[in-house]
């Protein structure tokens, strides 16, 4: 097109030159054009891989919601929604669930490759705003146990569902019934209607103007409606000069009753009565009414008995008529009903006192009234003596009294026996005089069994038993008796051995301060260092005291030589001593005699002596509480000796299962040592309160 325009002018006209001017660009370049086309097809085809790789890669999530009306808001990704789903790139997103009337909601959802393909979301509803109005007012408000208040109660918050609401009212029936709230914040207004829990009641008597009283409160007068409180009600009308009428209604709320016209009986007279003596029994008509003095009321213009009984009188009955305005005093003597008592009393020169008052003691007999009677019979140096007798009429009855010093008394009070916390049985022993010791004919005697005579005046109680392994391994846990050669000396009821005379005084006092006594022994750094003697706690008997509790005889004077009698041998099964059965072990044995152990017997397996004391011979030998030394034979007699006051050993008495001659088997015997042994145990004394 060009071409032919130029050789237009080349026909038409001379060409003229003219200044150039580049020309002007005008529109897009076609390059550029192309490059731009291309970028779009590129970011077409970009865009679709994109999305292509969303759908292959993104994973559908439903998500339903209640109510169907609620909006979500998904957070955190891309959420497509498609027919109901949402397809969502793997991450955490926030699905935020609103309503109109609902709580919000938001949970967090977690796209994975394990993960809910469907998440259910429900709203709660908002409260929901109730004004509870009540008839009457003012009832208290209780909704599901929680009391709220006293209606009305204006816009009170409740949440949407069923509640439990209980009104009560003073003098109306508890109300109670379920209440759906809407919730969503919608108002909504109740009322209740409380039902009364009374009755009207008429209630008139004639004479009429009585105060009545309703469970003892005044009301009014009659005759009167009252409002009264459904249930059991007592009703009481009063009315001076008349008698109080009582009665018990049954009311029925919403129940009006007339319980008719009630007739009040004029008020009795009044008979005032006295006795001498007082505390007479008083019968009216047959039915007692109690003891004198006492007001009796009683019916006017009316005979009526009054009967008078009183023990050790004679009883008295009279007639009283009264008229109904009268108060009667009657003030009536009894006439005693006499009984002979003779008294025998010992010492003769003792005070008597018979209800308070001197007697002569010289007047054997006396007259009294058959009633009970209190009578003192007291000397100085004696326990007052005291008595209650009922003298009886026709029958001459004798009093016989002995009064007892005190002395007595306090040892009448000193128990038999005693039981320690230990476990140990003690007995009661009231000692006299012995001699110690054995004469220098006696065959078997040794130099230190001097004789002296001794004399034992305080009681004191001695253990039946020697102090078993049971009973020891509650002071010492870790305390074991041993064996010999294989016999065993540590079961439970073998008496214990192996224990020192020091380990035997703790013992001792150990088992006084358990049972509250003051400890007898006093030691410094393991060691004995004095004696209370003045003590009633545990101890170890004196050397005299064991020998009277194990040779006396309850029934003889004569002194045991042996544990079982005069002379050897002993009779089978009369101790436990050497026998043929541990000869292989003592190396020495009486002669033909069996008492069936090896080594010790469980403590108390023989008989005991007439002390009622047991193994004071045989079993194991024991430990005293005197310090060993050769007492003098100057003659003197000693009052409750307890040996010399120092000494390096303990005196042992008494034989053991080791022991067979003549000279151990002797009650006389004498041993002594420090240190435990095999053959050594003891048992408990105390002196007596």
């Amino acid at each position: 097109m060009s071409s032919n325009n130029h050789n237009q002018h080349d026909l038409d006209d001379i060409i003229v030159p003219t200044e150039f001017r580049p020309r002007k660009k005008v529109g897009v370049n076609t390059a550029n054009t192309l490059n731009k086309k291309k970028a779009s097809i590129y970011f077409l085809f970009a865009t679709f891989a994109l999305l292509l790789a969303f759908i292959f890669t993104a994973r559908p999530i439903q998500i339903v919601v209640t109510p169907l009306s609620a909006s979500v808001d998904i957070d955190g990704g891309i959420a497509l929604p498609i027919n109901g789903r949402y397809l969502m790139l793997p991450g955490n997103y926030t699905a935020t669930v609103t309503a109109d009337g609902y709580h919000s909601h938001s949970v967090t959802v977690q796209v994975g490759e394990e993960h809910r393909n469907r998440i259910d979301i429900t709203l709660n509803k908002l409260a929901g705003q109730v004004t509870l109005t009540s008839s009457p007012s003012g009832a208290t408000v209780v909704i599901n146990g929680q009391q709220q208040g006293r209606t009305t109660l204006n816009k009170l918050k409740l949440e949407a569902g069923k509640h439990n609401i209980k009104l009560y009212a003073e003098r109306h029936q508890p109300l109670s019934a379920d209440i759906a709230v809407q919730g969503m914040d919608i108002h909504q207004q109740l009322n209740f209607n409380l039902e009364p829990a009374w009755a009207d009641v008429l209630i008139n008597s004639s004479p009429s103007g009585a105060k009545v009283l309703i469970d003892g409160t005044v009301i009014g007068k009659t005759p009167i409606h009252a409002e009264l409180i459904e249930g059991q009600r007592q009703l009481s009308l009063e009315l001076i000069g008349y008698k109080t009428v009582q009665s018990e209604l049954t009311v029925k709320a919403g129940t009006s009753q007339d319980i008719g016209t009630l007739v009040l009986q004029r008020q009795d007279g009044l008979l005032q009565l006295k006795t001498r003596p007082t505390a007479a029994g008083v019968i009216l008509n047959g039915v007692y009414q109690g003891t004198s003095p006492l007001d009796i009321p009683l019916s006017p213009l009316k005979k009526h008995t009054i009967t008078l009984v009183k023990s050790g009188y004679h009883n008295l009955q009279k007639t009283i008529q009264l008229d109904n305005t009268l108060i009667k005093e009657l003030d009536v003597s009894l006439k005693p009903a006499l009984a002979k008592v003779r008294f025998a009393i010992k010492p003769k020169n003792a005070e008597v006192l018979i209800n308070g008052k001197w007697h002569d003691p010289s007047q054997q007999i006396v007259e009294l009234p058959s009633h009970e009677h209190s009578l003192e019979v007291r000397k100085t140096g004696y326990q007052t003596h005291f008595q209650k007798f009922t003298p009886k009429p026709g029958l001459e009855q004798l009093l016989t009294i002995s009064l007892r010093s005190k002395e007595q008394v306090r040892l009448a009070a000193i128990k038999p026996i005693i039981k320690t916390s230990g476990g140990q049985t003690m007995k009661l022993l009231s000692p006299d005089t012995i001699t110690l010791g054995a004469s220098r004919r006696e065959p078997g005697r040794r130099s230190n069994e001097v004789l002296r005579p001794v004399k034992l005046d305080r009681l004191f109680y001695l253990s039946t038993h020697e102090v078993s392994n049971e009973q020891f391994l509650k002071f010492q846990e870790q305390h074991q008796s041993g064996h010999v050669e294989g016999n065993s000396l540590g079961s439970s009821k073998q008496p214990v051995v192996k224990v020192s005379w020091e380990l035997a005084a703790q013992y001792c006092n150990w088992l006084s301060k358990k049972d509250g006594l003051e400890p007898f022994y006093t030691f410094s750094e393991g060691k004995p260092t004095t004696s209370n003697h003045k003590s009633t706690g545990y101890r170890l008997p004196t050397e005299a005291e064991w020998s009277w509790a194990a040779r006396s005889q309850s029934q003889s004077p004569q002194l045991l030589k042996f544990p079982w009698g005069k002379s050897l041998p002993p009779p089978n099964n009369s101790g436990n001593y050497a026998d043929k059965n541990s000869a292989f072990i003592t190396r020495r044995a009486i002669n033909n005699y069996v008492d069936k152990f090896v080594v010790t017997a469980p403590a108390g397996s023989f008989a005991s002596n007439s002390m009622g004391l047991y193994d004071m011979g045989g079993n194991v030998a024991e430990w005293t509480n005197d310090y060993y030394g050769v007492p003098s034979s100057n003659g003197a007699l000693q009052l409750n000796p307890t040996g010399p006051k120092t000494g390096q050993s303990r005196v042992i008495r008494g034989s053991s299962w080791a022991h067979g001659t003549i000279t151990e088997l002797r009650l006389s015997y004498r041993d002594y040592g420090n240190q435990g042994r095999d053959d050594v145990g003891f048992r408990l004394a105390r002196y007596a309160e």
